[in-house]
C-alpha cells in the first residue's frame, strides 16, 4: 500500500511531531505573565494566534496529508506536512522565547 512506503512515512511523521510540539507547548506558561514588558505582551499574542492556528488546523491538516498521500498526491502530501511541522515548530519557539525572555 502507498502510505507505508518509507518516503510517505518520514512525511507523515511530522505531523506526529507537530502534534507533540503543540501539546508541550500547551502546557503553557506557568504564573502570571509580566504584562509590562512589550516583548512579553508581543510574544503572548503571537502564541495566542499560534496555538488558535494549531488547535483547529493541524487537525485538518494530518487528515488533508493523510488523504493526499492515499489518493498519490504526494507533492500536495508533502506541503502539507511541511507546513504542519512549521505551525508546530513556530508554536513551540514562541514558547522558548517566552521562556528565556521570562528569565531576564
Amino acid at each position: 500500500m502507498h502510505l507505508f512506503e518509507y518516503n510517505t512515512l518520514f512525511y507523515l511523521s511530522f505531523h506526529a511531531l507537530a502534534f507533540v510540539l503543540l501539546f508541550v507547548s500547551v502546557m503553557g506558561i506557568p504564573g502570571q505573565p509580566d504584562e509590562t514588558k512589550t516583548h512579553i505582551k508581543l510574544l503572548l499574542k503571537i502564541w495566542n494566534v499560534l496555538l488558535l492556528i494549531a488547535w483547529k488546523g493541524l487537525y485538518a491538516l494530518a487528515i488533508a496529508g493523510v488523504a493526499a498521500f492515499f489518493f498519490h498526491y504526494d507533492t500536495i502530501g508533502k506541503i502539507l506536512s511541511c507546513i504542519s511541522l512549521g505551525i508546530g515548530l513556530a508554536l513551540f519557539i514562541t514558547v522558548v522565547a517566552y521562556y528565556s525572555s521570562q528569565t531576564k
